[in-house]
């Protein structure tokens, strides 16, 4: 009797459990409601292709689900699906609330016109020719509407990986053979648009104010003597306030001393890689350093300012440097170790012109677990071993690297054990 009990009681607090965290995290609308809302999005759509590109038809209509990390499912204003334009099935997007329309664009060539806009935003415009964009790639943003059991509940952005629908019809209009080739493309084609049709382009990236937000993603090799300290929170805030242009996490890099001939040389000597991140309402500036340590030299990393926006005020998060002089190599009984004042950790590489004691022998990195996080904190053996060998690099320095070749980065955990 007490055990059908126990199973009685189990079962009931496990329904209990189960329905409250189904309802915690669990769809926040009713099937009915996802139907109706395809119905609408596909009439929305059919009345939008009546008007603007006459005989096609809806051939499907699906709603866009959002999901929080860890929490509910939410239904949304956006439905997406295709239709059959007489010749071709194509994709489209449809927002219920405002009846906007998005189908298929050349994003690339959406990126490839906003790159001289990027240029001119950052006052580099008068200096393109001393930069390089790469990984360079655009997407656009929307605000969808999100449902709680059929009412209004927010809003939450999302990304368009297409064009508004009237731009669309708009760029078809001016290269008729562009959008054709583009719209019978393989992967990575890339489609020669017509002069007006790029002209209809710039004026689309340029008037701000009636297009979605673009996102821009990329690293911009920008001019050594460009201050990249004022490429900050707010400079990036503004953008998207008045441009709207988000950077989602785009790179400004600087290579002082890049044509040096001898790496080694004393004006070789400083940062030698310099960097403003943007990554969303925050912003990272970091430097990469070369300077002369023992008989070798040594390249580190130091982050020197870092801040972010929070709550819509933009605060400084960090700002330190980090002082090479307190690194110091000591002897072991196995080779060389490495510490650091206040047991703090600092990373760099080796390198020599093969002057160097170090450069005398081959070497295995002992890396201590427990150097920085105390005994307990690590799992398994304490000491992990990763086999090492000198390369020389393209600018001629014999680096000491990893089995694969990559550059090996070292800190105050890492012993370099002399091989027999």
């Amino acid at each position: 009797m007490n055990k059908k009990f126990i199973i009685f009681i189990t079962m009931v607090f496990s329904v209990i459990i189960l329905s409250g965290f189904s309802s915690c995290h669990g769809p926040q609308y009713e099937e009915s409601e996802k139907t109706e809302m395809e119905e609408k999005g596909s009439a929305v759509m059919q009345a939008w292709l009546d008007e603007h590109i006459p005989g096609s038809k809806v051939l499907s209509a699906e709603s866009y689900i959002e999901r929080y990390p860890s929490g509910p499912y939410y239904l949304t204003d956006i439905v997406d699906g295709s239709f059959n334009d007489g010749e071709k099935d194509r994709k489209y997007e449809v927002k219920i609330e405002s009846g906007e329309v998005f189908l298929e664009g050349d994003m690339s060539f959406l990126a490839e016109r906003v790159k001289p806009y990027i240029l001119e935003v950052l006052s580099l415009s008068g200096r393109s020719s001393e930069c390089s964009i790469n990984g360079f790639n655009v997407s656009l943003q929307e605000e969808a509407t999100l449902f709680r059991k059929g009412k209004a509940y927010g809003e939450k952005s999302v990304d368009v990986g297409m064009l508004p629908g009237e731009f669309v019809v708009a760029l078809t209009g001016t290269d008729p053979d562009g959008m054709m080739e583009f719209l019978n493309r393989k992967e990575d084609d890339i489609i020669n648009w017509n002069q007006e049709a790029c002209a209809l382009i710039d004026e689309f990236i340029r008037q701000s104010d009636n297009r979605p937000v673009i996102h821009v993603n990329g690293d911009i090799n920008i001019p050594e003597d460009c201050d990249l300290q004022k490429y900050n929170m707010k400079f990036f805030d503004d953008l998207y306030k008045k441009e709207r242009l988000y950077f989602r996490y785009v790179s400004l890099c600087q290579h002082p001393g890049k044509l040096k001939e001898d790496v080694f040389a004393k004006d070789s000597m400083g940062p030698y890689y310099i960097e403003a991140r943007c990554s969303g309402n925050s912003t990272e500036y970091e430097r990469y350093v070369r300077k002369p340590f023992d008989d070798f030299f040594i390249e580190y990393e130091e982050e020197y300012y870092r801040e972010e926006i929070r709550n819509g005020t933009i605060t400084v998060k960090e700002q330190y440097s980090n002082d090479v002089g307190q690194l110091s190599m000591n002897k072991t009984e196995n080779g060389y170790s490495f510490s650091f004042k206040d047991n703090d950790w600092f990373i760099f590489t080796i390198l020599t012109d093969g002057s160097s004691k170090l450069y005398e022998h081959e070497y295995t990195d002992r890396f201590d677990q427990a150097a920085n996080l105390g005994s307990g904190s690590y799992g398994g053996n304490r000491y992990i071993n990763h086999e090492l060998q000198w390369k020389k690099r393209n600018d001629g320095a014999l680096t000491l690297a990893n089995s694969d070749g990559t550059a090996a980065w070292f800190n105050n955990a890492d012993e370099l054990v002399i091989k027999e």
